[in-house]
């Protein structure tokens, strides 16, 4: 997957259709995942995060296990973002697990992409492979220059 704008249809319909999700669902799904992210009451967890991860995840897609799921938590792990609540993620999960069920993907990767962006509550260490993966991509702002910091 090499796309100039991490946040583009393309770049989204790459991974939907590499999960095995009906295309047909990608279009409206993408639009309101960037309308998400774009929600005036989010500083970090914003679009710009969201391509930086993407943009991040494009250098090392090789070391992906199965790269699609790792896009698609990418996709969904802020997707949910309410200040005062302490579920997001779960509420991001949970966001995706019905988005991939109702575009037939099939139960294992459904249960992947959901404990994917579970992963990203930091709740503990994460497992060797993608989950760690997608924690190394989603906490890499911390290594980022001060002004971006």
């Amino acid at each position: 997957m090499h796309l100039s704008s991490p946040l583009s249809l393309l770049s989204f319909e790459w991974a939907w259709r590499e999960i095995g999700a009906r295309p047909d669902s990608a279009a409206e799904l993408h639009r309101t995942l960037l309308a998400a992210y774009a929600e005036p009451h989010r500083h970090y967890h914003s679009q710009q995060h969201l391509a930086e991860c993407l943009q991040s995840f494009e250098k090392v897609q090789a070391l992906a296990q199965r790269p699609a799921e790792v896009a698609l938590a990418l996709w969904f792990h802020d997707a949910v973002y309410e200040v005062k609540r302490g579920d997001n993620e779960e509420q991001s999960a949970l966001w995706a697990r019905r988005a991939l069920q109702e575009a037939a993907v099939p139960a294992e990767a459904v249960q992947r992409v959901f404990e994917l962006v579970m992963v990203t509550r930091h709740s503990q260490l994460p497992a060797a492979g993608d989950p760690q993966l997608l924690v190394d991509i989603d906490l890499s702002i911390l290594g980022a220059p001060e002004p971006r910091f």
